[in-house]
């Protein structure tokens, strides 16, 4: 048995079909309608495996959305979403990570 997560990746069941549940476990939540996740690992855009917290950086660093977005290979809405969620988000977002200024 083949089942398709969340994420995207595949994950093949052992042998006779069982299934192991923890391994299946997969802690997710909708944050904010639209982009922005909640997992295990922090806070991700959906269906990507990138964190707020690498764009974050990104734009700490000087990097503007425009470029950032092609480099992360987000599209248009995906990164409009992000930036929303970031504006409105963070002074909670910053004192989450420690990264107030």
């Amino acid at each position: 048995m083949r089942l398709l997560l969340s994420d995207g990746s595949v994950f093949s069941a052992g042998q006779g079909g069982e299934i192991n549940m923890l391994a299946l476990q997969i802690i997710e939540t909708l944050v904010a309608p639209g982009i922005v996740r909640r997992s295990d690992r922090g806070l991700y855009v959906a269906r990507k495996r990138i964190t707020l917290y690498l764009i974050m950086d990104y734009l700490k660093a000087g990097w503007p959305p425009r470029l950032l977005r092609h480099q992360l290979r987000l599209s248009e809405e995906e990164m409009n979403q992000v930036m929303n969620f970031l504006d409105s988000h963070r002074a909670e977002f910053e004192c989450y990570t420690g990264a107030a200024e």
